[in-house]
C-alpha cells in the first residue's frame, strides 16, 4: 500500500483533537532543578496523543520534565493511521496510544501503513480509561443497536476489537447486525456523536461523562469482556530509541514522578483544580474525573508498569477476531521475548529512582 499524506479531513480532525484535548504545549514549567548539566539546553521531545490524563498534565505542569531538563511538546493526533505515520517520519518521537496500534503495526505487514514499522512500547499508561459503549438518547440497551451504525478509530486497530467483543457478548456482529465507520480519536467521535453522524461509538478519558451530560446513553464497558485491560501506552521507533536512551530514561522518570503525585490522594484537591483547567470543565466533572483515573485497574497504572496480563487480554481481543495476518503465540507476545515492548529503559530510569531514595520514600518496589 502506498503512503498517503494526512487528508484535509484528518487535518481537520486534528483541529477538533486540539480543542478538546487541552492546551497544547506552553513550555515546560519552571519548577525545580534540572537533574541534566546545568550547561545544557533543553531537550525538545515531541509527543503526539489522542486524550490527556491527570499525569501527562502533571508532568508538564508541575515541573517533572523541567527537572529533566526535558521541554515535551504535545500535538493531538487525528487518529491512529496518522499518529503512527508521523513517528515512522520522525515527525513526533513518542506516541501515546492504545496498546492495540503499536501490536497491530508492528506485527501486520498489510497494515494501513503498508508495511510492519519497527515500533516498540517503553512504558504503560492507563487501563483504558472507563472505556464505555456510549449511544445516542432512545437507545437503552446494547441490543438496540442492531442494523445501527458504529464509529471507530479505526477498523482494524485500537479499541476496535473491544467494541466488537462487547458487542458479540450481546449476540451482535459487525457488517451483520452493525454497520462500523472511521471517525477519528476519541475527541472527534466525541464531537461527531453529539452531531449525530452515528449511532453508538467507544469513548473515555472524560468524554464518556461529557457525552452522559450531553445526554447521551452509557450502555457497556470494556470491564464487561476484558480485565485488566491494557489501554494507552509509549511507544517509539526502535533507532530512535537506542539512538535517545538517556532522554528516554529521564522522561520515564518525570512520568513516573508524575503519576505518583496524580495518585497521591495528599494532591487530591490541586489534582482537581489541575483538570479544572482543560476546556468545558466543571468543578464538578473535574471530581469525577478525577476518581475514575485513581481507580486502580480503571485508571492510571501505578509506577507506569508495562502490565502483561492486561497487555495479554488486549492480543486475546485482537485474535478473537482475526486480527492478526499470521498466526500468533499471545503468551510470547505478552512477554519482552515477543518484542513488543522493551523493559531496559523503564528498570533504569526506576534504578535512577531507588538509588536517590523516591523509591523508598514512596514505598515502592525497584522491579516492575
Amino acid at each position: 500500500m502506498s503512503r498517503r499524506r494526512v487528508t484535509p479531513h484528518g487535518l481537520v480532525l486534528l483541529l477538533v483533537a486540539a480543542i478538546w484535548s487541552a492546551s497544547a504545549f506552553a513550555g515546560a514549567a519552571p519548577a525545580g532543578v534540572p537533574k541534566g548539566p546545568a550547561d545544557d539546553p533543553p531537550v525538545t521531545l515531541r509527543l503526539g496523543f489522542f486524550t490527556r490524563s491527570l499525569a501527562t498534565l502533571a508532568a508538564q505542569t508541575n515541573g517533572f520534565y523541567a527537572e529533566e531538563s526535558l521541554a515535551v511538546a504535545e500535538f493531538p493526533v487525528s487518529g491512529s493511521r496518522q499518529a503512527f505515520q508521523f513517528l515512522r517520519d520522525g515527525l513526533y518521537d513518542i506516541v501515546l496510544a492504545s496498546a492495540d496500534n503499536p501490536v497491530n503495526f508492528r506485527r501486520n505487514p498489510h497494515n494501513a501503513l503498508g508495511a510492519p514499522l519497527d515500533v516498540r512500547v517503553f512504558m504503560g499508561g492507563d487501563y483504558g480509561m472507563s472505556l464505555t459503549l456510549v449511544a445516542q438518547p432512545g437507545i437503552t440497551r446494547v441490543e438496540d443497536l442492531r442494523g445501527k451504525t458504529l464509529a471507530v478509530d479505526a477498523p482494524d486497530s485500537g479499541f476496535a476489537f473491544a467494541l466488537y467483543a462487547m458487542m458479540r457478548r450481546h449476540g451482535l456482529e459487525r457488517d451483520v447486525d452493525y454497520a462500523v465507520i472511521s471517525a477519528g480519536g476519541t475527541p472527534a467521535r466525541f464531537a461527531a456523536l453529539l452531531a449525530g453522524q452515528f449511532d453508538a461509538t467507544l469513548l473515555n478519558s472524560g468524554f464518556e461523562l461529557r457525552a452522559a451530560l450531553a445526554g447521551r446513553v452509557l450502555l457497556d464497558s470494556v470491564a464487561s469482556v476484558a480485565r485488566p485491560y491494557l489501554g494507552q501506552v509509549f511507544s517509539a521507533m526502535v533507532p530512535w530509541l537506542a539512538a535517545h536512551e538517556d532522554v528516554v530514561v529521564r522522561f520515564i522518570r518525570a512520568y513516573v514522578r508524575a503519576v505518583r503525585w496524580a495518585l497521591d490522594p495528599s494532591n487530591r484537591e490541586v489534582a482537581i483544580t489541575l483538570l479544572m483547567t482543560q476546556p468545558n470543565t466543571s468543578r464538578a466533572l473535574a471530581e469525577q474525573i478525577y476518581a475514575l483515573q485513581v481507580t486502580d485497574g480503571i485508571g492510571l497504572i501505578p509506577e507506569a508498569r508495562i502490565d502483561r496480563s492486561g497487555l495479554y487480554n488486549v492480543l486475546a481481543l485482537r485474535a478473537e477476531f482475526d486480527g492478526f495476518e499470521a498466526r500468533e503465540n499471545l503468551r510470547l507476545l505478552s512477554t519482552p521475548a515477543g518484542g513488543l515492548f522493551a523493559l531496559s529503559f523503564y528498570r533504569a530510569a526506576r534504578r535512577d529512582l531507588h538509588r536517590s531514595g523516591e523509591d523508598m520514600e514512596n514505598g515502592q518496589d525497584q522491579d516492575q
